[in-house]
């Protein structure tokens, strides 16, 4: 975690060819991103080990920089245009989490970063009492990532929105501008495990 400074020594890594995003090193950090990788490839490691390698392979890497780059080559009959090039972050000043998946590369174990604790979700009746009746909340044109929920669970994330929007929501609504705060109640009783959020505007 960010607390350990220590960059890992080692880091056992499985192949994935349907690559994910981190939830925990952003587009910034990693450009080994979500999409389709090749089946069977041969992966090379900062230009030096080279691995053979098929989906569900795993294999063992040792970092010497705050990037690892990775140059991957499509060894199989799927047809891949171009050799794939991308980087994961391994200095551990943005963690490295054992169960992410970073690209086509699922983090498997390391030696030095641990992950970082689950941030404690403050005492409130929303948190507290299970899904909740209704949300209250304020729009805010100038989006951040939340401290509790990681990508692969919000895709409303940090960036830009208009600062006067219509948002749907749950079959209604909101004409909203910087600063209005709404009320969201469930179209059908009850929130789901998700709430979409429609921007017109």
């Amino acid at each position: 975690d960010k607390q350990n400074k220590n960059k890992p020594t080692e880091l056992i890594l499985q192949y994935v060819a349907d690559g994910a995003n981190s939830a925990f090193q952003p587009a910034g950090k990693a450009t080994c991103r979500e999409g389709d990788y090749p089946e069977q490839a041969t992966v090379t490691v900062d230009g030096k080990a080279v691995y053979n390698l098929e989906s569900g392979d795993m294999f063992k890497i040792f970092p010497d920089g705050a990037e690892t780059d990775f140059l991957i080559v499509p060894t199989g009959p799927a047809v891949f245009s171009d050799d794939i090039e991308c980087n994961i972050h391994t200095s551990c000043s943005v963690p490295i989490v054992v169960g992410d998946q970073i690209g086509p590369f699922l983090v498997v174990g390391d030696e030095e970063c641990e992950p970082p604790p689950e941030p404690e979700c403050p005492p409130c009746e929303v948190c507290d009492t299970g899904r909740p009746k209704a949300l209250t909340l304020k729009y805010n044109s100038a989006g951040k990532n939340s401290e509790y929920q990681p990508e692969k669970k919000a895709s409303c994330r940090e960036g830009t929105y208009p600062s006067n929007a219509m948002v749907t929501v749950e079959g209604s609504t909101f004409d909203l501008v910087d600063g209005s705060t709404f009320t969201v109640i469930p179209e059908y009783g009850g929130f789901s495990a998700e709430t979409d959020f429609e921007f017109a505007g």
